[in-house]
């Protein structure tokens, strides 16, 4: 039978319950059906893999560098346009959606930086005089008449940078912001006048000229995203962009017809998600508590009184603190995209629920790097000194046990995607594992 139990938690605690272009021109059009000449696919990103740089032996902050440039080296290039980009450009000046336009090659001489349309960049003094380019959030078209409204020569530019604009250099005269969401594209591509004959669905960018109804389609239905229609191969030629929920006979196009020329499709995407704010839901925190023996002490007293005994045990690794960020299943955020996790995202209330060394810890911050560090563990080394009481020739068993309090924190993370602005809902969980208790039994 216990003769007695003495807590040995080494912290002040409660135990809470639980809940608390110029484009090239294209030649003549075949016949429908006409066999017309291929040119090789374009895949607009290519598999990468991500090798096991660094060791858990490693400095973090080295470690944490060395992914992040890996990252940054293996994303893949991706854009709705023939203008190359510059995929080691910097672009941590620019704040918010916008782009910015340059007098010069080379992102040099006067520029100017916009988070709206321009339907006449007269006004503004930099009509025909942009040679590069930088793009921040969502895509952006550029015209090269007043009001881009879809009649002028056009071009794409998704987040990047564009050193030098080629034969679209001193062309633009207005800019429209891409602002609808463009996740999910579909498009049905159609041979025939109001959907019919053919019919073709397309979710990712594609040439048609490998497929069975290139220069045949003469309409289209947007099912999702935003779409860049081009006549030529490689997203050059006469170009046009398609929104979600427009049915469109090529006839209708205006002054020129696209009917019968269509040869390359290209859904626009976003740049970066940016994470603009987390808000940790305290109070509906969940709270589940787990008991472990860590060990058992056999604690004899031979003498023919009975004597207080002191013993210390040494917890070296059994005891520690983590934190563990888990997104939703269907997150947008990217591979690298990173967010601070600090103290003042928590309500004041819920530091009271939690023992000294999570405390802290939360205090201290967690930087979130998305498949990166999701995930912190501190060890909590502790010497656990208790005193017992044992009965002349007698032998008392120590019995050290640790609980464990995990709390699951549901948070709401509101991320810019471009224009959009949208909330996802995701996870915080904190495991502490440093409530050790002692527990006292006579033997014999």
């Amino acid at each position: 039978m216990p003769i007695h139990a003495v807590n040995q938690d080494a912290r002040s605690r409660d135990h809470p319950g639980s809940m608390l272009q110029l484009p090239q021109t294209k030649g003549a059009r075949p016949i429908k059906g006409q066999p017309s000449a291929t040119q090789p696919s374009q895949s607009r990103a290519a598999a990468t893999a991500t090798p096991d740089l660094c060791s858990c032996d490693d400095s973090t902050m080295r470690c944490l560098a060395m992914w992040l440039l890996l990252l940054s080296c293996l994303s893949p290039s991706s854009a709705c346009t023939e203008i190359p980009k510059d995929e080691h450009c910097d672009l941590d000046g620019l704040t918010g959606p916008c782009i910015v336009l340059y007098e010069s090659p080379q992102y040099t001489g006067l520029s100017r930086v916009f988070k709206d349309d321009v339907p006449d960049l007269s006004v503004e003094a930099f009509n025909n005089y942009t040679q590069s380019i930088k793009v921040r959030g969502g895509p952006w078209l550029a015209c090269d008449d007043k009001l881009c409204s879809g009649e002028e020569r056009l071009e794409v530019f998704e987040e990047g940078c564009y050193p030098h604009l080629q034969g679209f250099s001193n062309r633009i005269s207005s800019l429209r912001a891409v602002k609808d969401s463009l996740r999910d594209p579909d498009i049905l591509l159609c041979v025939d006048f109001e959907l019919e004959g053919v019919r073709r669905n397309f979710s990712n960018e594609a040439n048609l000229a490998q497929s069975d109804v290139h220069d045949q389609i003469s309409s289209h239905r947007v099912e999702d995203g935003v779409w860049l229609l081009s006549s030529d191969t490689k997203n050059q030629g006469r170009k046009r962009v398609a929104r979600k929920g427009e049915v469109l006979d090529y006839t209708q196009y205006g002054l020129v017809s696209f009917n019968d020329v269509l040869s390359h499709v290209c859904p626009l995407t976003q740049g970066k998600p940016v994470v603009l704010d987390i808000r940790p839901d305290c109070p509906q925190a969940t709270i589940t508590s787990t008991l472990e023996i860590l060990n058992e002490l056999i604690i004899e007293n031979k003498s023919p009184v009975q004597q207080v005994l002191t013993v210390t045990h040494d917890l070296r690794n059994e005891l520690s603190v983590r934190e563990t960020f888990t997104f939703g299943e269907y997150t947008v955020l990217r591979t690298g995209v990173s967010f601070y996790l600090g103290a003042g995202s928590f309500y004041e209330d819920f530091f009271v629920l939690v023992g000294v060394e999570l405390r802290l810890e939360l205090e201290q911050g967690f930087w979130v790097v998305k498949d990166v560090t999701e995930s912190r563990t501190r060890i909590v080394s502790r010497l656990l000194e208790f005193s017992v009481s044992v009965p002349a020739n007698q032998t008392v068993k120590a019995i050290i046990r640790v609980e464990e309090k995990k709390y699951i924190i549901p948070v709401v993370l509101v991320i810019r995607e471009g224009f959009v602005i949208i909330e996802e809902r995701a996870n915080l969980t904190c495991t502490d594992r440093t409530y050790v208790t002692v527990l006292y039994e006579v033997v014999n």
